[in-house]
Order: structure tokens, then sequence, then C-alpha cells
């Protein structure tokens, strides 16, 4: 009897562990927290890419996945999985484009934010130029300053205004998007050199170094022309001939996104 008993008791404890076991099999779960939604650079312009970050943790008790779905504007743009251990936390990053200035709004599960991006180009933006080269025995230095009075789809208007350049005159100018300022020529008529970096008063650049050459009667001239690549703006060019040499670089801008 006592014999008999003992089993049961031994069932019985056995009974009980597995269901404790069960149970906690059963409440084992991974559950997930989304946090610090944010975006870089600062500052976001027409057609350049921005870099959206979220950190997810796994706050269960059981390892899993989550599906992280980044939404703009109501739309689904992307998504993204991430497998966690309990307690453990990551961070996905998104990279993405928009090629229209205005306000979306930008959300990852529960986290939302609005992005603003600006247009690169716009009326009252300006860009200055420090000017030296000699011509002949003459030495040659100033400033030139584009400022932009109208931007269309296909091109933009500016004000071109030298100072102690005595051959340049203040005058108006529309160039297409394409058509290098500071010459007539666009990308097209040059020869491709490279992508390099350079160093400018605004900080270091990553640019497209083009070459053109011209042979008239009086002799050749060769030009160099370093063009960010970002945006299709001239940062430096530098060019010699028969008897002089002139080097125009950016010296001043109210287009912050150059700066950086």
């Amino acid at each position: 009897m006592e014999k008999k008993l003992a089993f049961i008791a031994v069932i019985c404890i056995i009974a009980a562990v597995a269901a404790g076991v069960l149970a906690f099999v059963l409440t084992q779960k991974a559950e997930f927290e989304v946090s610090n939604l944010r975006y870089s650079p600062s500052k976001v312009f027409v057609g350049e890419n921005v870099t959206i970050s979220v950190d997810v943790k796994n706050v269960g008790n059981a390892e899993g996945s989550y599906d992280a779905t980044l939404t703009i504007e109501g739309s689904d743009v992307e998504t993204k999985t991430v497998r966690l251990a309990p307690g453990e936390e990551k961070t996905i990053y998104f990279t993405v484009s928009l090629e229209e200035e205005g306000n979306y709004t930008v959300k990852v599960g529960d986290e939302t934010l609005t992005l603003t991006v600006y247009p690169k180009l716009f009326e009252g933006a300006f860009l200055e130029y420090k000017v030296e080269g000699m011509a002949l025995i003459f030495p040659i230095s100033g400033t030139i300053r584009f400022e932009i009075i109208e931007v269309t789809e296909e091109n933009y208007t500016v004000s071109m205004t030298p100072t102690g350049i005595p051959f340049l005159k203040p005058e108006t100018r529309t160039y297409r998007f394409g058509e290098v300022m500071l010459s007539n020529l666009t990308i097209e008529d040059m020869e491709y050199v490279g992508e390099e970096y350079i160093s400018t008063s605004l900080g270091t650049r990553k640019v497209l170094h083009y070459y053109y050459e011209n042979t008239t009667e009086t002799g050749t001239t060769k030009s160099d022309y370093y063009i960010d690549k970002d945006t299709g703006l001239p940062l430096l060019m530098q060019s010699e001939g028969t008897g002089f040499w002139l080097k125009i670089e950016i010296s001043d801008t109210n287009l912050e996104w150059l700066k950086r």
C-alpha cells in the first residue's frame, strides 16, 4: 500500500512539473517596442538620400522576429525583418529619396514624425565666388556673386554681379539644368576626368572633374571644372592659356546643404 501511495505521489509530482513546464512554455512570447524614430541629415533637400532609422527592442521573454514597415504619407515603402533575443535591441535603417518639396508624415510601428523636404535651389539663394588670376602682366582679383531670381522645372535665372573685375559687367543669365554656371558649356561639351574630393572654404565636397580645351587662332585655352556631385553647381574652375591664368572658387552661399 505504501509503495502504491509513493508511486501515486511521484506521478502527481511529475504531472505538476509537466503542467508547470507546459504553462511556462505557453506563456513564452516575444513582444516588441519601437522607439526613437529619426532621420539624417537634419535638413533634407529634393532628390537627396535621407536615412530613416528606428530602434526595436524585444521586451518579451522569448526570441522572435519583428517586421518593421516604413510608411510615408500612408503608403508602405519598405519592410525589414529583425530577429531579437529577449532584451535585445537593434537599430533598423531605411534609405529613401523624395523628389518633391513639402512635409511628409513618416511612420514605423507606432512611431511618427514629420519630414520636411526643401528645394535645392530657391529664389533668393546666392553663390559667391572668389576670382584671382593674371592677364599678361595685370593681376585679376575680385568676386562674382550669383543671386537666383527665378527657378522653373527646366532652368534657373541668376543675377550676376562682379566686383573688382573690369572685363565683366553685371548681367542676368538663364541656365538650363545641366548647363554649367560660370560658362556657356554643358556637361556633354566636356571631357570627364573622374570623381574626387576637393577642399573649399565651405568644407570638403565630392566633385566631378571635367576638362575642356578650346583652340583658336590666338592659342589654346585649357580649363578644369569641378562640379558638385550632388547638385551640378560649379565649385571651382581653373583656366589657363596664352598670357593668362584664372581661378574662380566658391567662397560663400546661403545654400546650407553646400556647407555640410
